[in-house]
């Protein structure tokens, strides 16, 4: 038998009496059951309603709606996560390859040997690895661990400085001061990263 919800007076907790209970069919008479309780909230991105467990404790609803407030809220204050690397390395790579200057450079473009190099990196070692991560997340040990692998597979040294230097102008280029995508570089000096 399907159990009868009903509001109740609490917002967004239902109860279900039983059968034989006075307050089966209405709100006035005195419950002399044992009722179920279920709860219902809002989804947070599709907004359709979504409900909780049947339990015969009110308290857990009651629990169940407010760790759904709190997370909630939490979610509202978290400031957003930033773009992945992929999306930053793609559009650093067109800048590359269209505008972008050596930093030191003074607006001087890249050689186009230097270029291809800067492609191979990102398309087949730094994109592959890190790209659908979020860029302001991925740490220095991360970055560490993706060097030491590296050297492991038998890539020189100076392959792996050539790696790290593309990883570490990708986030020179989106910590400048008129973009600020990401709050820091984890990878500013690729040489002593790969040695």
């Amino acid at each position: 038998m399907s159990l009868r919800f009903r509001r109740t007076k609490t917002p967004s907790v239902y109860v279900a009496h039983e059968l034989g209970c006075p307050a089966f069919a209405a709100d006035g008479p005195r419950c002399r059951c044992t009722p179920s309780y279920r709860g219902r909230r809002r989804h947070p991105v599709t907004g359709k309603p979504l409900w909780g467990g049947t339990t015969k404790n009110r308290a857990e609803v009651l629990s169940w709606l407010a760790d759904a407030e709190v997370a909630a809220e939490s979610a509202a204050i978290q400031p957003p996560l930033g773009p992945a690397l992929e999306t930053l390395g793609d559009q650093w790579m067109e800048g590359v390859e269209a505008t972008i200057g050596r930093r030191r450079g003074k607006g001087k473009q890249y050689a186009q040997t230097t270029i291809d190099g800067y492609r191979r990196s990102w398309r087949h070692f730094v994109r592959p690895e890190f790209g659908p991560m979020v860029a302001e997340e991925i740490s220095e040990i991360e970055w560490q661990m993706w060097v030491d692998q590296l050297s492991r597979e038998g890539l020189s040294r100076s392959r792996i400085a050539n790696h790290v230097a593309v990883a570490s102008s990708i986030y020179a280029w989106a910590l400048s001061p008129s973009r600020r995508h990401v709050t820091r570089n984890p990878l500013p000096d690729g040489r002593a990263a790969a040695e």
